[in-house]
C-alpha cells in the first residue's frame, strides 16, 4: 500500500512542479488558474481548507480523477 502512494505522489510531482509557479511546494489560486481543471476544482483538491494545493493534496486529486497536469501540456 505504501509503495503505490509513492508511486502516486512521484506521478504527480513533474505536472505538480509545472503548476506552482513560484516553487513554494503549494499551489495558490492563482496558480490553479493557469490549469482549467484545476482551477474548476481547487476547492474540493484542497483537502485542508487552508486556500493552497499541497503536492498531498495534489496527488490525491491525480490518483482519483483524470490527471489535472495533462490540461497544461496540451
Amino acid at each position: 500500500m505504501f509503495a503505490n502512494d509513492a508511486k502516486d505522489k512521484l506521478a504527480a510531482a513533474g505536472p505538480f512542479a509545472t503548476l506552482d509557479r513560484n516553487g513554494d511546494n503549494r499551489i495558490s489560486r492563482s496558480e490553479a488558474g493557469f490549469d482549467r481543471k484545476l482551477s474548476e476544482t481547487f476547492v474540493e483538491l484542497d483537502a485542508d481548507g487552508d486556500g493552497f494545493v499541497s503536492a498531498a493534496e495534489f496527488a490525491t486529486g491525480e490518483k482519483n480523477r483524470t490527471p489535472i497536469g495533462k490540461l497544461t501540456q496540451q
